[in-house]
């Protein structure tokens, strides 16, 4: 094999293995968790409506449950995936059910306003024949919100307690330390009111409801999605306010012992923006999953948008810290989330097409993130796609870089084609070395490109600044070895050089020019 097509082929097999390891690059970040506290997503079903798709905690398994036009579906999801029961329900209207819940083997749910249940070890329906706009249920208690207020029951279906209140729509509880945390949207179709409650079961005695915000209503505006939790320090109720610019979280903070409140606090998340929400106590606070619409980096300079799902942490009345739970780049939303021994475990819906919603789940919990992991096809897929993008936009502005830098030598090369001047002549070497010169000067003056020095942190070896010119070097021994030694003119040793310099250069540099 002669010094022309081996010079050929040493390129082409080193452009071959930059490519390569750029690939293999994408394909670690499309196939890497969201974050180093959640896992990957696992895909569990599909389902018709909008809404969430409740997880349940049983003797060390973890469950999820939605339904169906006939019924429910449950399946466990770890410490593994299965299908765990069909459950067919009489008359059953899918749209009718507002609330989802579980507790010791039965699933509650509310449908046309009347609360029912159904035994998964007997397979019975109950129907208490209690009328609610809403319900929770506690450790020990349902709470519930009716046309009169709000009543207390035990799991006998014995009635505990009543507070009087009009116009309850939504309702929330949480019980902790013998303390039942209430909070309530209240609706006269004229105006939205939050409020939050307490009610005390040593000494079977309600505080006085304190509103903690209001909104009239029109045609863009209103309340939604009243949620309570509760840490050591105290309680947070969050809501959400939709107006004719989005629709935005706040939440209240109620420290324990005192009735006042802090002021109400607008969430701010990578976007302020927030769709929909789920809260839970957790150990080191109050943990909350958002979807929220934004942006986040992918590689370099190259950012990714969508409506993802996001995990933040609240303590002593602030948020702690934001972590991603998704990274899709698509439409998540109706996150539910709860809080077992095992670790956090999360699940969303995302669409599906042709009307329908995926359903998907994740958690903190390691065993279930191993499973889930791994190197999937969409991730080939999605590395493939970057790949070609950053590739051909890379090299096309690339080369556009380099001509610029390459300007100083070729007005120095045509002063020596026309002027002639003494002792440098068209195919003197003298000639070429001095565009050389130029050119490199020129290079490291103008590489790593600005899209890489804007990055705040680059990795290795992206942030290395002699790559520019260790790239020139690769260019003229390979120039040298294809021209033999000997130039024909400086004009086209040199221009062969500038080629194969900018190709290595820019599709070294490809991940970091496109946006």
């Amino acid at each position: 094999m002669n010094k022309k097509v081996l010079s050929i082929v040493l390129i082409i097999l080193l452009l071959a293995g930059i490519i390569s390891w750029h690939l293999y690059e994408y394909i670690n970040i499309y196939s890497s968790n969201p974050s180093k506290m959640w896992s990957r997503d696992l895909f569990v079903g599909e389902k018709n409506l909008n809404a969430p798709s409740p997880l349940f905690y049983d003797n060390g398994k973890v469950y999820i449950v939605w339904g169906q036009k006939k019924g429910f579906f449950i399946y466990e999801i770890y410490p593994e995936l299965k299908k765990a029961k069909e459950i067919l329900i009489e008359n059953f209207n899918e749209s009718s059910v507002k609330t989802l819940s579980f507790r010791q083997g039965i699933l509650y749910w509310l449908e046309n306003d009347r609360i029912k249940s159904f035994s998964l070890s007997d397979d019975k329906e109950g129907n208490f024949n209690i009328k609610a706009n809403d319900f929770k249920l506690t450790k020990n208690y349902i709470v519930l919100c009716d046309s009169e207020g709000i009543k207390l029951f035990n799991f006998s279906m014995k009635q505990i307690s009543f507070l009087p209140f009009n116009n309850i729509s939504q309702i929330d509880a949480i019980e902790q330390n013998h303390v039942l945390h209430i909070s309530f949207l209240t609706d006269d179709r004229e105006e939205n009111k939050v409020y939050y409650v307490s009610y005390d079961l040593q000494k079977n005695q309600w505080l006085q409801p304190v509103e903690i915000d209001r909104l009239f209503q029109t045609s863009t505006s209103r309340m939604d999605n009243v949620k309570v939790a509760s840490d050591k320090n105290g309680a947070y109720v969050f809501y959400l306010i939709t107006a004719k610019n989005g629709t935005t979280s706040y939440y209240a903070y109620f420290p324990h012992g005192e009735i006042n409140i802090k002021k109400t606090s607008k969430i701010y998340l990578p976007s302020s923006e927030v769709i929909s929400f789920d809260v839970v106590s957790v150990p080191e606070g109050v943990g909350a999953a958002f979807s929220t619409s934004t942006k986040y980096q992918i590689f370099g300079p190259f950012t990714q948008s969508g409506v993802e799902i996001v995990y933040a942490l609240f303590r002593e009345g602030t948020i702690h810290y934001v972590t991603f739970i998704t990274k899709e780049g698509k439409w998540a939303s109706a996150p539910y989330l709860i809080s077992t021994p095992e670790g956090l475990f999360v699940s969303w819906i995302e669409t599906g097409g042709f009307s329908n919603y995926l359903i998907k789940a994740a958690s903190t919990n390691q065993e279930f993130a191993k499973r889930v992991g791994g190197i999937r096809e969409v991730d080939v897929q999605n590395a493939l796609s970057l790949l070609v993008y950053s590739l051909a936009s890379g090299v096309f502005l690339g080369f556009i870089m380099s001509f610029i830098t390459a300007l100083p030598s070729y007005g120095w090369l045509l002063i020596v084609m026309f002027l002639e001047p003494k002792n440098f002549k068209s195919e003197s070497a003298k000639s070429f070395y001095i565009a050389l010169i130029l050119y490199s000067i020129a290079k490291y003056l103008f590489y790593p490109p600005r899209s890489i020095k804007a990055v705040a942190t680059v990795s290795f070896p992206y942030n290395l600044m002699i790559i520019p010119v260790v790239t020139v070097i690769l260019a003229f021994v390979f120039t040298k070895m294809y021209f033999k030694g000997k130039l024909p003119s400086s004009f086209a040793a040199f221009t062969f050089l500038w080629v194969i310099d900018s190709l290595i250069t820019n599709v070294f540099y490809s991940p970091f020019m496109i946006k």
